[in-house]
Protein backbone atom coordinates (compact mmCIF):
# COMPACT_ATOMS: atom_id res chain seq x y z
CA UNK A 1 0.00 0.00 0.00
CA UNK A 2 1.17 3.51 -1.34
CA UNK A 3 -0.44 5.74 1.61
CA UNK A 4 -0.20 6.60 5.15
CA UNK A 5 -3.74 5.11 5.83
CA UNK A 6 -5.67 7.15 8.57
CA UNK A 7 -6.98 5.55 11.70
CA UNK A 8 -10.71 3.54 11.82
CA UNK A 9 -11.82 6.10 14.49
CA UNK A 10 -10.61 9.46 12.18
CA UNK A 11 -12.16 7.47 8.85
CA UNK A 12 -15.46 6.37 10.43
CA UNK A 13 -15.89 9.89 11.88
CA UNK A 14 -15.31 11.49 8.67
CA UNK A 15 -17.62 9.15 6.77
CA UNK A 16 -20.36 9.61 9.09
CA UNK A 17 -19.85 13.28 9.23
CA UNK A 18 -20.33 13.56 5.62
CA UNK A 19 -23.20 11.07 5.54
CA UNK A 20 -25.07 12.85 7.66
CA UNK A 21 -24.35 16.32 6.14
CA UNK A 22 -24.77 15.16 2.43
CA UNK A 23 -21.24 16.60 1.93
CA UNK A 24 -19.45 15.39 -1.68
CA UNK A 25 -16.21 13.69 -0.88
CA UNK A 26 -13.06 13.11 -2.11
CA UNK A 27 -11.82 9.39 -0.87
CA UNK A 28 -8.13 8.37 -1.38
CA UNK A 29 -7.00 4.79 -0.83
CA UNK A 30 -4.15 2.96 -0.58
CA UNK A 31 -5.04 1.38 -3.64
CA UNK A 32 -5.96 3.96 -6.05
CA UNK A 33 -4.22 5.93 -8.33
CA UNK A 34 -7.66 8.05 -8.63
CA UNK A 35 -9.61 9.49 -5.81
CA UNK A 36 -13.09 8.31 -5.73
CA UNK A 37 -15.82 11.33 -5.66
CA UNK A 38 -19.47 11.28 -4.46
CA UNK A 39 -21.77 10.90 -1.11
CA UNK A 40 -21.52 8.48 1.50
CA UNK A 41 -25.26 7.12 1.76
CA UNK A 42 -24.27 3.97 4.02
CA UNK A 43 -21.47 2.68 6.70
CA UNK A 44 -21.00 -0.77 8.09
CA UNK A 45 -18.22 -1.48 10.68
CA UNK A 46 -15.88 -2.41 7.79
CA UNK A 47 -17.61 -1.12 4.90
CA UNK A 48 -19.11 2.20 3.13
CA UNK A 49 -20.46 3.03 0.57
CA UNK A 50 -20.62 6.04 -1.95
CA UNK A 51 -23.44 7.26 -4.23
CA UNK A 52 -20.50 7.72 -7.23
CA UNK A 53 -19.98 10.66 -8.88
CA UNK A 54 -18.32 10.09 -12.33
CA UNK A 55 -15.73 12.63 -14.09
CA UNK A 56 -18.71 14.79 -15.75
CA UNK A 57 -19.84 15.30 -12.64
CA UNK A 58 -23.19 12.72 -13.29
CA UNK A 59 -24.34 10.09 -10.47
CA UNK A 60 -22.76 7.00 -11.76
CA UNK A 61 -23.37 3.69 -9.35
CA UNK A 62 -22.76 2.97 -6.18
CA UNK A 63 -19.20 2.06 -5.08
CA UNK A 64 -18.49 -0.38 -1.34
CA UNK A 65 -15.48 0.37 -0.21
CA UNK A 66 -13.45 -1.17 2.96
CA UNK A 67 -12.94 1.33 5.48
CA UNK A 68 -9.27 -0.19 6.69
CA UNK A 69 -8.36 1.12 3.34
CA UNK A 70 -8.96 4.94 3.52
CA UNK A 71 -5.85 7.14 2.86
CA UNK A 72 -8.18 10.40 3.64
CA UNK A 73 -11.77 11.52 3.25
CA UNK A 74 -11.49 15.09 2.43
CA UNK A 75 -14.16 17.94 0.72
CA UNK A 76 -14.01 17.87 -3.02
CA UNK A 77 -10.96 19.88 -3.50
CA UNK A 78 -13.50 21.57 -6.34
CA UNK A 79 -15.45 24.02 -4.11
CA UNK A 80 -17.83 24.72 -6.97
CA UNK A 81 -18.47 20.67 -6.56
CA UNK A 82 -20.25 21.40 -2.90
CA UNK A 83 -23.23 23.46 -4.67
CA UNK A 84 -23.44 22.04 -8.19
CA UNK A 85 -23.62 18.60 -7.20
CA UNK A 86 -26.38 19.02 -4.83
CA UNK A 87 -28.39 21.04 -7.31
CA UNK A 88 -27.79 18.54 -10.16
CA UNK A 89 -29.09 15.56 -8.01
CA UNK A 90 -31.77 17.73 -6.95
CA UNK A 91 -32.73 18.71 -10.44
CA UNK A 92 -32.80 14.87 -11.26
CA UNK A 93 -35.01 14.24 -8.52
CA UNK A 94 -32.12 12.25 -6.66
CA UNK A 95 -31.75 13.93 -3.61
CA UNK A 96 -30.73 13.44 -0.90
CA UNK A 97 -28.15 10.56 -2.20
CA UNK A 98 -29.45 7.03 -0.90
CA UNK A 99 -28.94 3.67 -1.64
CA UNK A 100 -30.74 1.83 -4.26
CA UNK A 101 -32.37 -0.70 -1.99
CA UNK A 102 -32.25 -1.34 1.81
CA UNK A 103 -28.33 -1.59 2.91
CA UNK A 104 -27.04 -4.01 5.03
CA UNK A 105 -23.37 -3.55 5.23
CA UNK A 106 -22.93 -5.91 8.59
CA UNK A 107 -20.97 -8.00 6.49
CA UNK A 108 -19.27 -8.86 3.24
CA UNK A 109 -21.92 -11.25 2.45
CA UNK A 110 -24.83 -9.03 2.73
CA UNK A 111 -22.91 -6.12 0.93
CA UNK A 112 -22.75 -8.54 -1.92
CA UNK A 113 -26.27 -9.36 -1.64
CA UNK A 114 -27.45 -6.01 -1.38
CA UNK A 115 -25.65 -5.02 -4.27
CA UNK A 116 -26.56 -8.29 -6.24
CA UNK A 117 -30.32 -7.34 -5.37
CA UNK A 118 -29.85 -3.77 -6.97
CA UNK A 119 -27.98 -4.38 -9.99
CA UNK A 120 -27.99 -7.27 -12.16
CA UNK A 121 -23.98 -7.02 -12.68
CA UNK A 122 -21.41 -6.36 -10.16
CA UNK A 123 -17.70 -5.63 -10.31
CA UNK A 124 -15.33 -6.96 -7.93
CA UNK A 125 -12.07 -5.50 -7.23
CA UNK A 126 -8.85 -7.08 -5.95
CA UNK A 127 -6.40 -4.07 -6.25
CA UNK A 128 -3.66 -5.68 -4.06
CA UNK A 129 -2.97 -7.39 -6.92
CA UNK A 130 -4.87 -5.39 -9.91
CA UNK A 131 -5.37 -2.11 -9.29
CA UNK A 132 -7.11 -1.23 -12.72
CA UNK A 133 -8.90 -4.49 -13.50
CA UNK A 134 -12.91 -5.25 -12.09
CA UNK A 135 -14.38 -8.78 -12.61
CA UNK A 136 -17.92 -7.85 -14.02
CA UNK A 137 -20.44 -10.46 -13.74
CA UNK A 138 -23.30 -11.87 -11.89
CA UNK A 139 -23.40 -13.84 -8.10
CA UNK A 140 -23.86 -17.65 -8.18
CA UNK A 141 -22.45 -18.62 -4.82
CA UNK A 142 -21.92 -16.24 -1.53
CA UNK A 143 -20.62 -17.52 1.84
CA UNK A 144 -18.27 -16.30 4.95
CA UNK A 145 -15.02 -17.35 2.60
CA UNK A 146 -16.23 -16.78 -0.56
CA UNK A 147 -17.76 -14.96 -3.74
CA UNK A 148 -18.44 -16.67 -7.22
CA UNK A 149 -19.58 -14.83 -10.23
CA UNK A 150 -20.17 -15.72 -13.70
CA UNK A 151 -17.85 -13.30 -15.48
CA UNK A 152 -19.02 -10.98 -18.18
CA UNK A 153 -17.20 -10.31 -20.96
CA UNK A 154 -16.82 -7.06 -22.94
CA UNK A 155 -18.08 -8.53 -25.66
CA UNK A 156 -21.46 -9.08 -23.45
CA UNK A 157 -20.45 -12.86 -23.60
CA UNK A 158 -20.74 -15.04 -19.86
CA UNK A 159 -17.38 -16.59 -19.80
CA UNK A 160 -16.61 -18.63 -17.02
CA UNK A 161 -17.17 -18.41 -12.88
CA UNK A 162 -14.39 -17.30 -10.86
CA UNK A 163 -13.96 -17.81 -7.33
CA UNK A 164 -12.84 -14.27 -4.96
CA UNK A 165 -11.94 -15.14 -1.49
CA UNK A 166 -14.20 -12.25 0.71
CA UNK A 167 -10.54 -11.34 2.53
CA UNK A 168 -9.27 -10.33 -1.12
CA UNK A 169 -12.09 -7.98 -2.63
CA UNK A 170 -11.44 -4.50 -1.71
CA UNK A 171 -14.01 -2.45 -3.65
CA UNK A 172 -17.69 -3.81 -4.85
CA UNK A 173 -19.49 -1.54 -7.90
CA UNK A 174 -22.89 -1.41 -9.09
CA UNK A 175 -25.25 0.26 -11.05
CA UNK A 176 -22.90 2.13 -12.82
CA UNK A 177 -23.07 3.43 -16.25
CA UNK A 178 -20.76 0.66 -18.39
CA UNK A 179 -22.40 -2.35 -16.03
CA UNK A 180 -26.09 -1.34 -17.05
CA UNK A 181 -25.09 -1.00 -20.71
CA UNK A 182 -23.37 -4.17 -20.12
CA UNK A 183 -26.09 -5.91 -18.49
CA UNK A 184 -28.20 -4.61 -21.35
CA UNK A 185 -26.48 -5.97 -24.07
CA UNK A 186 -26.17 -9.53 -22.08
CA UNK A 187 -26.83 -12.60 -23.72
CA UNK A 188 -29.07 -14.52 -21.12
CA UNK A 189 -27.45 -16.34 -18.70
CA UNK A 190 -26.61 -20.49 -18.96
CA UNK A 191 -28.70 -21.95 -16.52
CA UNK A 192 -26.15 -25.55 -16.12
Amino acid sequence: MSSQLLSRKKVFSKLEEAMLEHTYIRVVRAYEADAASGFVVAIGEDWFLLRSMNRTLDPDGWTAMRIADVASVKKDYWKSAQEFEPALMKAAGAWPPAAPVPCDLSSFVSLVATAQQASPLVAVHKEHKHPTYRWFGRVTALDDEHVTIYQASVSARWTNTKVFKNRSVTRIEFGDLYGRNLARIMEPMPTD
